[in-house]
């Protein structure tokens, strides 16, 4: 099995994690977006901790899924379109 794949996002302490059958978004310790190899999109409940963090998942989200703004995010969460559940054990 091939080593994780991580790529720090900018001068901060977020990064993109590439485990070969999903896509995540850590920020700091604490992964805060999950894209699976077929497209589904989960969050952390931690994604709206920060301006700062919501800042990266949205640009995350920008690069790697859809073009959505926070408002976006928040809508689709509240529809069932996007699933929110801890991803950190």
């Amino acid at each position: 099995m091939a080593a994780a794949k991580v790529t720090r996002i900018g001068a901060s302490n977020c990064r993109t994690i590439d485990d070969g059958s999903s896509l995540f978004l850590q920020s700091y310790a604490t992964v805060v977006a999950k894209i699976s190899d077929y497209g589904k999109l989960t969050l952390d409940p931690a994604w709206e901790i920060s301006t700062t963090t919501v800042r990266h998942v949205t640009r995350f989200l920008c690069t790697h899924y859809e073009e959505l703004t926070p408002g976006d995010v928040r809508y689709r969460i509240a529809k069932g379109i996007i699933k929110v559940k801890p991803l950190n054990h």
